[in-house]
């Protein structure tokens, strides 16, 4: 043994202790990193000193490219008291934000817009009070959902189908039926909105329309279908019935008032403005009463009621039944317009018919993934009048 072991173990005391006190680098839940789906995600920055001077300083800590990726508002942070060795602590704060790809074929909403075009109308043909209603129920647009082919193919659709909506009307007056009116039903959901799934879709940054844009070519789209059709009957009804989508706020799953829809408001402004335009005074608007979610009406002798469908959900025969027992209008209707569903469906039980139209939104991606099923987005047309409805078709 050398003069230097012997020293060492001279000197030693013997056992000591073997435990080591980890401090937490982060606090729990705030590890810095970024989960990414391929689309979308969240990141949490590492702790910073300062609040950065743009959110996309979060981006570059990650290497992600500001110009590909981008940071959704709000963002949330975190103060932590680090413990940098000494007894010393200094103050750090943690952002996370959800972040997102950018949608870089994304065109401006003027430019989606601008398809629309403007149309001088033309003198209506004279009605003889004996011919049916056309009808084209337009529904579940959801305006701002990026799935499918987004806001950008749900406009093209509309516009597609709107003008295979005024041929098929000439069609049906070429093999001799009378039509005196057309009725342009709007059955919600026409926009995405920022209520549904108590504001999820906004949060995750799943819409490709601010609210504002979303009621602006709600606002075009019908204004334009209108324009279409005002040279074409005598009597031009649009019936505009609330969504879920298109509600204006909720508290849980609460509204304040049932009618308090952007769906009402848009269409409200197009009826408004078409007041101050000549050659518009045979349209007229229709709307639900103070709190209320449907419409009743005699069209050419056939009751007809409409409602979105959220309120019945998948089960609209048992509901209108029990609003029949209820002695409600809409139960007295003998043909029901709804939508919410996204499919075709046509159910008949004795004098009464319910329709439910497809949506013309781009579909669901959330759907496919739960369930791998895809609704065929399109519009529908069809005769009412004379105590029942005819010819209806897919366009």
């Amino acid at each position: 043994m050398s003069l230097e072991d012997d020293l060492e173990s001279l000197i030693s005391v013997g056992e000591t202790s073997n435990y080591k006190n980890v401090v937490a680098k982060h606090p729990s839940g705030w590890e810095p990193g970024v989960a990414w789906n391929g689309e979308t995600g969240t990141l949490t920055s590492q702790p910073l000193e300062s609040e950065p001077n743009d959110w996309s300083e979060l981006l570059a800590v990650w290497d992600l490219d500001p110009t590909i990726f981008e940071v959704i508002e709000p963002v949330q942070f975190r103060a932590w008291d680090a413990n940098t060795g000494a007894g010393v602590l200094k103050r750090l704060y943690y952002y996370r934000a959800s972040i997102r790809r950018r949608v870089e074929s994304r065109k401006s909403v003027d430019e989606l817009l601008a398809v629309i075009g403007k149309k001088v109308p033309k003198k209506p043909p004279v009605a003889t009070g004996e011919g049916f209603v056309y009808c084209v129920p337009a529904g579940d647009l959801q305006l701002g959902k990026p799935d499918g082919d987004g806001t950008e193919g749900t406009i093209a659709r509309f516009l597609t189908k709107t003008d295979l909506a005024v041929t098929r009307l000439k069609e049906l007056r070429k093999i001799g039926r009378e039509v005196d009116s057309i009725m342009l039903p709007w059955l919600g959901d026409c926009i995405e909105g920022l209520v549904s799934q108590g504001g999820a879709l906004a949060a995750a940054g799943r819409l490709d329309l601010t609210l504002t844009e979303q009621l602006r070519v709600y606002r075009r789209l019908m204004l334009h279908q209108i324009q279409q059709f005002a040279p074409l009957a005598s009597k031009i009804i649009v019936p505009v019935v609330p969504g879920n989508h298109d509600e204006v706020q909720r508290v849980g799953k609460i509204q304040r008032r049932y009618d308090d829809s952007w769906a009402i408001e848009g269409a409200v402004a197009v009826a408004d403005a078409l007041k101050l335009i000549p050659g518009y005074e045979h349209v007229s608007f229709v709307f639900p009463g103070f709190d209320e979610l449907t419409i009743t009406l005699d069209v050419g002798g056939t009751a007809v009621g409409f409602a979105h469908g959220h309120q019945f959900g998948r089960d609209p025969v048992k509901w209108w039944s029990g609003q029949a027992h209820g002695m409600q209008d809409i139960g007295s209707a003998t043909l029901l317009l709804g939508a919410h569903l996204h499919h075709l469906r046509i159910e008949q039980g004795g004098a009464k018919t319910f329709i439910q139209i497809p949506a013309l939104d781009g579909g669901s991606t959330w759907w496919k993934h739960k369930t791998g099923q895809d609704s065929p987005a399109g519009m529908m047309s069809l005769l009412i009048g004379h105590g029942g409805w005819k010819d209806l078709v897919l366009l």
